[in-house]
C-alpha cells in the first residue's frame, strides 16, 4: 500500500517525494496546510526534505491513521473507492467524481459553480431532510467554510462520506 501511495505522491517520477508533491496532491483532499506539514515532518524522519519510499513504508507501520486517511491510504491507487473499507462500494475514484459532477450540476441550480447553502437546502428539503441535517451536513462538505461548497469539495465529500452516494436525492438517487 505505500508503495502504492509513493507512486501516487511522486508527481516528478524521480524516485523522492517533495513537500511541494504532499502539499499539491493531498491539497485535493482538503487538508489544511499546517496539517500536511505535520505530516511530511512526521514522515521525513531524516530531515532531509524529501521523502523516500523505506520512510513512507516505515510511516505506514508506525502511523496506521496514514493507511485510512484520504488521498494516502484510501485512494492509495484512485482506483480504491472509499476510505472507510466497511463502506466499500467497489466504485472506482473516477465513478465517484462523475457520480459527484453529476449531482453537482443538479444542486447548482444558477450554474455560478458554486452550491450556495440556500441552493443546497431547496434541492434537499425536496427530499424530506430537516433543515438542521441540511446545515450540519452543507457545513462538512464546504470544508474552507467559505459559504459554498465547490466541485472539488463535493469529490472530496463523496470519497469521504460514502453515504452521500446513497441518500435521497444525492448518488444513485439523482436523475
Amino acid at each position: 500500500m505505500a508503495d502504492a501511495v509513493f507512486a501516487n505522491l511522486d508527481a516528478d517520477g524521480d524516485g523522492s517525494i517533495t513537500n511541494a508533491e504532499v502539499r499539491d496532491f493531498l491539497s485535493k483532499f482538503v487538508y489544511t496546510e499546517e496539517l500536511v506539514v505535520k505530516i511530511f515532518s512526521g514522515i521525513d524522519v531524516d530531515a532531509s526534505g524529501d521523502l523516500s519510499a523505506e520512510e513512507l513504508r516505515e510511516a505506514f507501520v508506525k502511523f496506521p491513521a496514514l493507511r485510512t486517511a484520504p488521498g494516502l491510504g484510501g485512494l492509495e491507487n484512485t482506483e480504491v473507492r472509499s476510505t472507510w473499507p466497511a463502506a466499500d462500494d467497489g466504485a472506482s475514484a473516477k465513478d465517484i467524481y462523475a457520480m459527484a459532477d453529476a449531482v453537482f450540476a443538479n444542486l447548482d441550480a444558477n450554474s455560478d459553480g458554486i452550491i450556495s447553502k440556500a441552493e443546497f437546502s431547496d434541492w434537499l428539503t425536496k427530499y424530506n431532510y430537516m433543515e438542521d441535517l441540511v446545515t450540519k451536513m452543507f457545513s462538512e462538505i464546504d470544508v474552507d467554510a467559505s459559504g459554498g461548497i465547490d466541485p472539488d469539495e463535493l469529490r472530496a465529500a463523496f470519497v469521504k462520506f460514502p453515504t452521500l452516494r446513497t441518500s435521497p436525492g444525492l448518488g444513485a438517487a439523482v436523475n
